[in-house]
């Protein structure tokens, strides 16, 4: 089973509303699966289109953006969403994880593993224990190339995303890398060298390729990014995660509540399915609506389409990459994907465009509340007012707009985000989406607002060490 690169991103989505996130599936239903994403705590920026290749995005939801969530606030991954991370696996005897800390905002605490896992001798067929040769696979490198792509291919695409995200590129990165350390580098060290096969040239290639890779691309993963995870593991082998099998299996039989399953080939368009992994790196796995437990497999081309052609933000097709489905309205869902336009500081907007967006450090401010006519505007510092009734919903990063932390109220300051242990309030968490964060909000983007066991009182919270995947001989 080929794995992915960040599936956080693919869950932000900057499809300008073209949505087939309702009765999307989710992932390996007891984990975060799919190898190199992000799994369900960390936060993404990217689109649900694939702009950067997501092949196994766990409920993607792409909520439009136009004046007031430029980008797509969109949704997330959901706790037992796509992606990689859960410190996994079959005794892994030489990779050792990371600790993973991410103190609020600035610092990227912990080092990963620096899993080198070249053993030997290769899975047989239908085994699942033993070491595999590898390359070897150190986290914290992984970590920083591989945030530091895939947030100039979200900035070049559409700097928004980055602002409503995180507040800035370098803030991007360095948050991005934090989650990554903290919950994927510790799931991979696990499981190089022990069910899943890392390669070094594959890696670098992919890495280079993000960077580069067009804003309109349609989903699914090149063949570098396909190849930089393999798994060991033959047909009929146990399994806790589809990464850990070879190519075209995927981990059959995983439910809540049941934890192993075994290698199987991969479902055909169509066929029924309860997780995006069994239908293979270019289909998803679509309920016909939501909350249904199983849904049938359908192929990417047919969920999201190229510019010039029809999109739906409420049944589907979605656009590719970070195009947008403009013209498209909550009374009229169809639209047409179009690429986005970038405008320059100080050039004239449109508050009620779906395709224009001001590049980053700006945003689309009107004089008053209502007007359509507006100015690219940099984003207010500290102590300064924010309105989000005049386009003015972001501050210059590290701040915040406070009207975001009451439902209702549209007028606020900019103050400084939160670090650990800082408090939060259950309006962001409802802002973000399950789980999912974003760097308009108080807490730092690489903290997520979580409840106390009353769910009456919130605190940015570091993200955790994923719990080990169990052997599945």
């Amino acid at each position: 089973m080929a794995v992915v690169l960040m599936a956080g991103w693919a869950a932000f989505s900057a499809c300008g509303g073209s949505t087939v996130d309702e009765g999307e599936l989710q992932e390996d239903p007891n984990r975060r699966d799919g190898g190199s994403g992000t799994g369900s705590t960390s936060s993404g920026v990217a689109s649900s289109g694939g702009g950067s290749s997501s092949s196994s995005a766990s409920s993607t939801s792409s909520s439009s953006s136009s004046s007031s969530t430029t980008g797509g606030t969109s949704s997330s991954s959901s706790s037992s969403s796509s992606s990689s991370s859960t410190t996994g696996g079959t005794s892994s005897s030489s990779s050792s994880s990371s600790s993973s800390s991410t103190t609020g905002g600035t610092s990227s605490s912990s080092s990963s593993s620096s899993s080198s896992s070249s053993s030997s001798s290769s899975s047989s067929s239908g085994g699942s224990s033993g070491a595999v040769t590898s390359d070897p696979f150190d986290g914290t490198t992984y970590c920083t190339a591989r945030a530091n792509a895939e947030c100039d291919q979200a900035n070049r695409c559409d700097p928004s995303i980055i602002d409503w995200s995180f507040g800035s590129l370098a803030r991007c990165k360095s948050a991005q890398r934090a989650l990554c350390l903290a919950e994927d580098a510790p799931f991979l060290s696990a499981l190089i060298g022990q069910s899943v096969i890392f390669s070094q040239a594959q890696y670098a290639t992919c890495m280079s390729e993000i960077t580069g890779l067009a804003c309109g691309a349609a989903p699914g993963l090149s063949a570098a990014c396909d190849a930089m995870f393999r798994g060991a593991r033959n047909q009929n082998a146990g399994c806790a995660a589809s990464i850990q099998c070879a190519d075209g299996l995927f981990c059959s039989g995983l439910a809540t509540g049941v934890t192993c399953g075994s290698c199987q080939p991969t479902l055909n368009l169509g066929s029924v399915c309860t997780y995006h992994s069994a239908c293979g790196p270019s289909a998803r796995c679509i309920a016909a609506t939501a909350g249904a437990t199983s849904g049938t497999c359908q192929a990417l081309s047919d969920l999201y389409k190229p510019a010039g052609q029809v999109c739906n933000t409420q049944n589907g097709p979605a656009c590719q990459g970070y195009l947008v489905c403009s013209g498209a309205t909550a009374s009229n869902p169809a639209g047409t994907c179009t690429a986005i336009e970038l405008l320059a500081g100080g050039a004239a907007c449109s508050a009620t465009s779906d395709i224009q967006r001001c590049i980053s450090g700006q945003q689309c401010v009107v004089p008053t509340a209502g007007d359509a006519a507006g100015t690219c505007t940099a984003l207010p510092g500290s102590g300064t007012a924010c309105d989000l009734d005049r386009g003015v919903f972001l501050c210059a990063d590290p701040y915040y707009c406070s009207a975001w932390e009451t439902n209702g109220v549209t007028a606020g300051t900019c103050n400084a985000r939160k670090t650990a242990g800082g408090s939060c309030t259950a309006a962001e968490t409802a802002w973000a989406g399950n789980g999912y964060k974003m760097g308009f909000l108080a807490c730092y983007p690489d903290l997520y607002c979580d409840p106390d066991a009353a769910g009456t009182n919130y605190t940015c919270t570091a993200p955790q060490a994923p719990a080990a995947l169990p052997a599945c001989p």
